[in-house]
């Protein structure tokens, strides 16, 4: 049985990153990012923010929960430490308007906790493989 795949492609200089994800095309200026040391990071969190929104929207029309809008405050806590870089931790506080009960609102975080890719991700270890080419079609002396 063959696996779904999502695939982006990059490419970039010194000053511009220009990223490509099936019919989502979007460019970075790599300078202000240098400027910003946690900018990746903060990419990062928006992604997940994203995909909290979209999955408690979809979660919340399928328990036809009436939620008229959600509020979200992700804060990543970086780690000081030098044995590894990124988060120490990651906090969420979801906000949603909504006149549903406490007993369907802590039904439908749990299941935004099931369905989340991303919070699946960054919960669980994913192998990544890291392969590093060289083009050798350039004249390099």
């Amino acid at each position: 049985m063959s696996q779904e795949q999502i695939s982006l492609l990059s490419f970039a200089n010194q000053s511009q990153l220009n990223i490509k994800i099936n019919e989502l095309q979007f460019s970075i200026n790599q300078t202000d990012m240098k400027k910003n040391s946690h900018a990746h990071l903060e990419y990062l969190l928006a992604g997940f923010v994203a995909c909290v929104n979209v999955v408690g929207h979809q979660v919340a029309n399928d328990l036809d929960m009436d939620l008229k809008s959600i509020q979200i405050e992700m804060k990543g806590v970086l780690n000081n430490q030098n044995d590894r870089s990124g988060f120490e931790s990651i906090n969420l506080v979801i906000k949603p308007v909504t006149t549903a009960d406490l007993t369907t609102l802590k039904f439908w975080m749990d299941e935004i906790k099931e369905r989340c890719p991303i919070y699946d991700n960054l919960l669980n270890s994913t192998p990544i493989n890291l392969v590093v080419t060289k083009d050798y079609t350039q004249n390099v002396a």
